[in-house]
């Protein structure tokens, strides 16, 4: 063991330690009176001498080592005096949030926070999306536990971000534990970026009602028989994605908006639905996020001051879909509305919906469609934005 002439360097506190046999990892506290404890239940007595550490078991085994700033490390000795393999540690740092499982929206401020003993007086912040390294948020802050960031609004949307926080002075760093999701702008390529502007709409096919283009909007018109008009995109989706859209009923009562998810062979011959997550609004402020399954429609009904409200209103609807936890998350007018978790459906066409009773016309300015994640397509589960629990619809057939 060295033994240093220099003052006894303070360890008291929780450390991170690991071995290199077995791959054991725990979390020690050093208490200043000579004795310590780990999460596993063990405990012994510790001796420091400059920046010499021993530390033993009642079994006999004993570890010696050196001490820096914020890291140790050293040998393990069983109780015949053989040495053995090694060991490590490093002060605490110890992410608290976010997490794993929030949910952001850009322009919000999200607090970041840690616990920790390191020494160092500052810390680098960084954003990972999807486990690859994303920008720095702050190269030098101070190590003061909490670190307000204003989420810019040029991320891109996507359920796998994480936080990971760096002692300036040591190899030291911790990471949020789990996912976490930003709402952001779409990532790219889009599956589908369609404005209609060219006077044509050569990636959708019509299911029902009469849908023609006019003055770059996709105009529908309902089927007199079953009451609706629909469309679907000619491309099946899998994975998680966000579909948003800007429309608006023109003439008629009752729901327009979009289809999730969907299987347009399969109608009902009464309404004309097809099997599909839909998310439907109406010119009162209600809206539906719903499922049709072989005939039957069902789901979750309730208003919103989001929504604007009456014929030829505009409305932008965004939703993300989450095909891994079977949760939809509503958006209108760039607000958050409601999470809604269903297993009904993983997979399926995305379609546009016009539904009505009497004479009907809706109106489509846009649609968009895009992977949730810049690198990958599968995704985790998020938090709703209030803390609120998701509304739990069906089950898969």
């Amino acid at each position: 063991i060295c033994i240093a002439d220099d003052d006894v360097v303070d360890i008291t506190g929780q450390w991170y330690m690991q071995g290199s046999w077995s791959k054991w990892e725990t979390l020690w506290t050093f208490n200043g009176d000579g004795t310590f404890v780990n999460d596993l239940g063990s405990s012994g007595t510790w001796v420091l001498v400059g920046s010499g550490l021993r530390w033993d078991y009642a079994s006999g085994t004993y570890y010696i080592g050196n001490v820096g700033v914020d890291v140790m490390s050293g040998t393990q000795v069983d109780g015949g005096g053989t040495a053995g393999a090694g060991w490590s540690g490093h002060r605490l740092l110890d992410i608290t949030a976010p997490n794993g499982g929030e949910f952001f929206q850009t322009g919000n401020i999200a607090t970041i926070t840690w616990t920790t003993n390191i020494t160092a007086e500052f810390v680098k912040i960084d954003l990972y999306e999807n486990d690859v390294f994303s920008r720095t948020l702050f190269a030098n802050n101070v190590n003061n536990y909490s670190k307000n960031w204003t989420i810019p609004a040029d991320l891109v949307t996507s359920t796998k971000y994480k936080v990971r926080i760096t002692s300036t002075t040591a190899e030291i760093y911790d990471e949020s534990d789990s996912y976490f999701t930003i709402d952001g702008v779409p990532a790219t390529p889009a599956i589908e970026d369609e404005t209609f502007d060219d006077g044509l709409a050569q990636n959708w096919t019509t299911v029902d009602g009469n849908w023609t283009l006019v003055d770059s909007l996709y105009q529908a018109e309902w089927n007199t028989t079953n009451r609706t008009a629909s469309v679907y995109l000619n491309t099946g989706i899998t994975g998680n994605y966000m579909v948003e859209s800007r429309c608006r009923k023109v003439q008629g009562n009752y729901y327009y908006g979009i289809i999730m998810n969907g299987d347009h062979s399969i109608i009902d011959a009464t309404d004309g639905m097809w099997n599909s997550m839909q998310l439907l609004i109406d010119v009162s402020g209600g809206f539906w996020i719903a499922y049709m399954v072989d005939g039957s429609w069902n789901g979750y009904y309730s208003t919103s001051t989001a929504i604007n409200t009456g014929l030829n209103a505009w409305n932008v609807l965004k939703v993300i879909v989450n095909n891994d936890t079977n949760e939809y998350h509503f958006f209108a007018n760039d607000q958050y509305i409601v999470t809604v978790t269903d297993t009904h459906y993983n997979h399926g066409e995305v379609g546009l919906l016009d539904y009505s009773t009497v004479a009907s016309e809706t109106e489509y300015d846009y649609v968009k469609i895009s992977p949730v994640n810049k690198s990958a397509m599968d995704g985790i589960k998020i938090k709703r934005l209030d803390k609120q629990n998701p509304v739990i619809l069906g089950s898969r057939k």
